[in-house]
């Protein structure tokens, strides 16, 4: 049986994708991670409305709103949607 893994803030750079003097090297400069656990992170469900009229809801785990909506719009420009996070 599979675990099942959450979209969670990087803990090493806090979710700014930098570490030290480079890339943080835990999530590969993306400023989330997917874990088994949210080590005690606050689940956030945001409502992503997309440039073609389709409406997600995904739940990012972070320990604030703010970065929460900042990871979601990173996912989203790395994957080349456009859309508005809410």
């Amino acid at each position: 049986m599979t675990a099942t893994k959450f979209t969670c803030q990087c803990s090493r750079c806090d979710a700014t994708g930098r570490f030290d003097r480079g890339t943080c090297f835990d999530c590969k400069g993306l400023g989330y991670v997917n874990r088994v656990n949210t080590r005690g992170l606050t689940p956030f469900i945001l409502k992503v409305v997309y440039s073609n009229g389709s409406i997600n809801t995904p739940r990012v785990f972070a320990s604030t709103r703010e970065k929460a909506l900042m990871i979601v719009g990173r996912m989203m420009t790395i994957k080349g949607y456009t859309g508005q996070v809410e």
